[in-house]
């Protein structure tokens, strides 16, 4: 609505951000196309079930055999024992060097199992391809399974859920136990990110700084949750380009979700109390679809989950569309613009008259009451989330 002289319908965005107990499908996906599933359509399953099992590739491990030995880049191919291709386990003989004018040599050992694969003759590294490892798929929901597509190793689970969506996120979908490093709106450094994390789902509060999000990926970390990010770490892991729908992202090897926006902005108040009540609980995290799912954990669901029947096909997911709505006392609301971005409160009045910004715009002011604070805002700077 454009003001006028009469205030007619204030027409703002609405947007759903929690959506608590639902029935819904989830995909599990097998370690390899080569993987054998243990379960069939229409089998109920509970967390501990296997339901299948394969082999994961596990990734490449970086040896600086350059500072190792002492010698040039381009000599470090002389001083390698296995040739590229070969299969080395670990405490093999991976490379001899000589010091102290020959007289003593220093031998380098493969610190795992795995495949030569090939020498950066530049900077003098040799990458080793890690041997594949027998992995189980565990289901982590009590459900019933709707469908299996051996060809891209899916099965399809229906389950009771509560699902987040956040803003904006990057990565493949990720799954782990949630893990909370601090309270809504802490800054979360390299400090709190330990060992201990690793496979899990961290929520680091209102932002996790550059170095937190490198080490968490060096600890194994599959996710973390965040109210608000640095425009440019978002950027570097979302493949330089940031839209928020139809995208497809880049996967750096860790997923994230943002549930405010750019910059340091706390966790909603709608959906920290969500995420503190599955702390420790086992999640389902897409960076593509900025959603996060939250299994009951629950085996009284399967009542529930018996009882609904779901289309097929309905895995898809993605950011609930926006629709307009016209904005009345009492609803729940989130400031969209700065200096109050990510503010949460109910409306608790709206003027009849319009008021001059101080840019000059004319516009209805909204009161919203906030836990600690009210303020006034434009009514376009509104979005109802509840």
């Amino acid at each position: 609505m454009i003001p006028g002289d009469n205030m007619d319908a204030l027409l703002v965005n609405s947007r759903l951000r929690v959506c608590k107990e639902q029935v819904l499908h989830i995909r599990k996906r097998m370690p390899s196309l080569r993987g054998k599933v243990h379960v069939a359509v229409g089998q109920e399953v509970s967390p501990g079930d296997i339901l299948g099992e394969g082999q994961t590739q596990v990734g490449f491990r970086t040896i600086h055999l350059t500072s190792e030995l002492g010698v040039d880049p381009k000599q470090v191919a002389r001083h390698l024992k296995p040739k590229i291709g070969q299969t080395i386990f670990q405490g093999e003989l991976l490379a001899e060097g000589k010091y102290l004018f020959g007289m003593r040599k220093k031998l380098i050992t493969s610190p795992v199992d795995g495949v030569v694969d090939c020498i950066d003759e530049e900077k003098g590294n040799l990458r080793l391809k890690l041997v594949p490892k027998p992995s189980k798929l565990i289901s982590g929901v009590y459900g019933v399974v709707d469908a299996l597509d051996e060809a891209k190793g899916d099965i399809i689970i229906r389950t009771l859920a509560s699902v987040v969506y956040g803003i904006l996120g990057s990565g493949r979908e990720r799954e782990g136990i949630i893990k909370i490093v601090g309270s809504a709106g802490d800054l979360i450094s390299s400090k709190q990110i330990t060992e201990s994390m690793r496979g899990s789902i961290i929520v680091g509060g209102g932002m996790v700084l550059p170095e937190a999000l490198q080490k968490s990926a060096a600890c194994g970390v599959v996710g973390i949750i965040s109210g608000g990010i640095n425009a440019g770490d978002f950027k570097a892991m979302a493949g330089e380009v940031v839209k928020t729908v139809q995208q497809v992202w880049s996967d750096v090897g860790l997923t994230i979700m943002v549930t405010e926006g750019f910059g340091a902005i706390p966790i909603g108040e709608d959906i920290f109390p969500v995420l503190q009540q599955h702390n420790g609980k086992y999640a389902f995290l897409d960076g593509h679809q900025a959603r996060l799912i939250l299994p009951i954990n629950d085996p009284s669901s399967m009542i529930c989950i018996r009882k609904t029947r779901l289309p097929a096909n309905t895995y898809t997911g993605g950011l609930p569309g926006a629709e307009a709505v016209d904005l009345k006392v009492g609803m729940t609301v989130r400031v969209v613009y700065s200096p109050a971005l990510g503010f949460h409160g109910l409306v608790e009045t709206i003027d009849k008259s319009l008021t001059a910004l101080p840019s000059g715009i004319k516009s209805y002011m909204v009161g919203v009451s906030g836990r600690r604070q009210k303020i006034q805002v434009p009514y376009q700077n509104l979005e109802v989330i509840g």
